[in-house]
C-alpha cells in the first residue's frame, strides 16, 4: 500500500458569477521515499492541491469529493482536531514564498519551535536543543546565535532554508514542496534542492514537489504528473515523460525548455490561454491550444489511457 493515495479528490470555489473546479478529478499515489513531481503552468491547480492535502482550504473553497488516504486513513473523514495532529506532525509544506509565509514579529525560535512545542511537548532548553538541531539541519550557520533573530536579518536563501526548518522540525513521513526555489537565485537554488535531497534520502521522505521548472523535475523527481486546468491530463516516470511525452500539452511543455548547447532564433511557446475557470471547454480542457486536436476533443472528456506500467495520459490519440 502506498504511504499517501488520492483518489478522485475535487476542490472547487463556490462564486457569485458561477463556480471554479480549481481540481478537478485528481487521482496519484506516492510511496514512501519516493517523490512525485508535480507539473504545470500558473493557475493549473498544482498549489491547490497541495492545500487540499491538508485540508488548508479557505472560504468559498471546498472540498467536494474524493478520498486523500495517508497509511490508509482517508484525512477527508477527520474533524479538525485530528486532522491537527497530522499536521506538522505527520504531513508538512514547505511553501514558495519566505516573505509572506514568515512572521515578521516573530523570531526564528519561536517561528521553529511552534511545532515542536505542540507535538512533541518540548520546552524550555531541550525545545531550544531542538530548534538549534533542525536549523544545523537545513545548513544555517552558527545556528545557536541566530535563535533571536527575525526573518529581515536573513537573505533571501537563508529565509527559505528557515521555512524548510519549519517544515522539517518534527520529522514528517510527508513534505510537500510548493515551489521552493522560487525565489532563490539559481546557484542558491542548487543548494537548497541539494539539501531537500540529503534530507529524503536520510529520513526516506515521502515528497510532492510542486514547480513548473522541468530542470528542477529531472533532478529531484521519481515520477511526474503534468497538471493543466486542474486535472492531472498525464502521469509518468521521469524517464518516460523526457523520453515518451504522450499528451499535446506535455510535449509542449518539454519543448519550451531551452537546451543549453543548441542556438535557436526563437524560443518555442504554447500559443494562446488556459480556459477561463469559469468557462471551461466541454472536452478536453487544452482543445483550444492544441495542434492535432480532432472534432471529438472539443465535445467529451478523453478516459485515462495506460501506455506503459508507469504512464497513463487523457488524449483521444491514444484511446
Amino acid at each position: 500500500m502506498a504511504l499517501l493515495e488520492v483518489e478522485n479528490l475535487s476542490t472547487h470555489f463556490f462564486l457569485r458569477r458561477g463556480t471554479i473546479k480549481a481540481v478537478d478529478h485528481v487521482s496519484f499515489s506516492i510511496e514512501a521515499g519516493e517523490t512525485l513531481g508535480l507539473v504545470g503552468e500558473s493557475g493549473s491547480g498544482k498549489s491547490m492541491v497541495a492545500s487540499s492535502l491538508l485540508r488548508l482550504i479557505a472560504q468559498p473553497g471546498r472540498i467536494v469529493g474524493g478520498a486523500i488516504r495517508f497509511e490508509g486513513v482517508n484525512l477527508l473523514s477527520l474533524d479538525e482536531k485530528q486532522m491537527r495532529s497530522y499536521r506538522g506532525r505527520r504531513m508538512s509544506m514547505i511553501l514558495q514564498d519566505p516573505l509572506s509565509s514568515l512572521n515578521p514579529v516573530l523570531t526564528i525560535e519561536d517561528q521553529v519551535g511552534e511545532g515542536i512545542a505542540i507535538h512533541d511537548k518540548l520546552s524550555g532548553a531541550a525545545l531550544r536543543d531542538r530548534v538549534i538541531e533542525v536549523l544545523k539541519l537545513v545548513g544555517i550557520p552558527a545556528a545557536e546565535k541566530r535563535l533571536r533573530d527575525y526573518p529581515h536579518h536573513f537573505s533571501g536563501g537563508m529565509r527559505q532554508r528557515v521555512v524548510g526548518a519549519i517544515a522539517l522540525a518534527c520529522r514528517p513521513q510527508f513534505l510537500i514542496a510548493d515551489e521552493p526555489t522560487t525565489s532563490l537565485d539559481v546557484t542558491i537554488q542548487l543548494q537548497y534542492l541539494n539539501l531537500l535531497r540529503e534530507i529524503q534520502q536520510r529520513d526516506g521522505l515521502a515528497m510532492l514537489f510542486v514547480t513548473h521548472d522541468f530542470g528542477v523535475v529531472s533532478k529531484m523527481c521519481d515520477r511526474v504528473a503534468v497538471m493543466y486546468a486542474g486535472m492531472i491530463v498525464e502521469t509518468a516516470s521521469v524517464r518516460e515523460i523526457f523520453n515518451n511525452p504522450c499528451h499535446p500539452y506535455t510535449k509542449a511543455l518539454i519543448e519550451s525548455v531551452p537546451e543549453v548547447d543548441e542556438k535557436v532564433d526563437r524560443l518555442s511557446s504554447i500559443q494562446g490561454q488556459p480556459p477561463s475557470p469559469l468557462a471551461r471547454p466541454k472536452g478536453c480542457p487544452f482543445v483550444t491550444r492544441c495542434p492535432v486536436a480532432m472534432p471529438r476533443c472539443a465535445g467529451e472528456m478523453p478516459p485515462e489511457t495506460k501506455i506503459s506500467e508507469q504512464q497513463q495520459v487523457r488524449c483521444w490519440h491514444y484511446v
